[in-house]
C-alpha cells in the first residue's frame, strides 16, 4: 500500500469524488430507516447510515445521497490535508487502484450495520474507525 499523500492523495480525491456521482444507486438497495429531515442534522452515525442508504422512493434520496458523499469526501479530504502537514499521522492508506465511491460507501454502511454499538456514536469518529480498520497502513 502507498502513503495516502501528495498526486496520490489527489487522485484518490478524485476518484472518490467520481464515484460518489453514482454511488447513491449500490447503497440504496436496503434502506435501514426511512430517511428524515432530521437525519441531516448528523448527529450520530445511525444519521449518516440513514442519509448513505436512503431509498431511491425517498422524497428526501437525492438530497440525502448527496449529503452522504459529500460528507463522507469532506472528512476525508480533511484528513488527506492533516496528513500531509504530518505525515506521522497517517493511519489509512488506500490501495491502489482505489475503491470506486460505490464500493467505498457501500462497505461503510455494511460495516457500521455489523457493528452497531457505534450507532449513537459521532459519524466522522465511526468512519474513520472503519477507514482504519478496512484500509491500515503497514509500516
Amino acid at each position: 500500500m502507498e502513503r495516502v499523500l501528495g498526486t496520490a492523495g489527489a487522485v484518490i480525491g478524485r476518484a472518490v469524488i467520481r464515484s460518489a456521482m453514482i454511488g447513491g444507486a449500490l447503497v440504496a438497495g436496503s434502506p435501514t430507516n426511512a430517511t428524515t429531515i432530521e437525519n441531516f442534522q448528523v448527529k450520530t452515525v445511525s444519521d449518516l447510515v440513514d442519509l448513505c442508504d436512503a431509498s431511491p422512493t425517498s422524497e428526501h434520496y437525492v438530497a440525502a445521497v448527496n449529503f452522504c458523499q459529500g460528507f463522507a469526501i469532506g472528512a476525508y479530504q480533511y484528513y488527506l490535508a492533516a496528513a500531509a502537514a504530518d505525515p506521522d499521522s497517517q493511519f489509512i492508506c488506500i490501495p491502489d487502484p482505489p475503491p470506486t465511491r460505490n464500493t467505498a460507501i457501500a462497505a461503510f454502511v455494511a460495516w457500521v450495520k455489523s457493528h452497531s454499538e457505534y450507532m449513537s456514536h459521532p459519524p466522522v469518529d465511526v468512519l474513520f474507525r472503519y477507514l482504519g480498520e478496512a484500509y491500515p497502513c503497514t509500516r
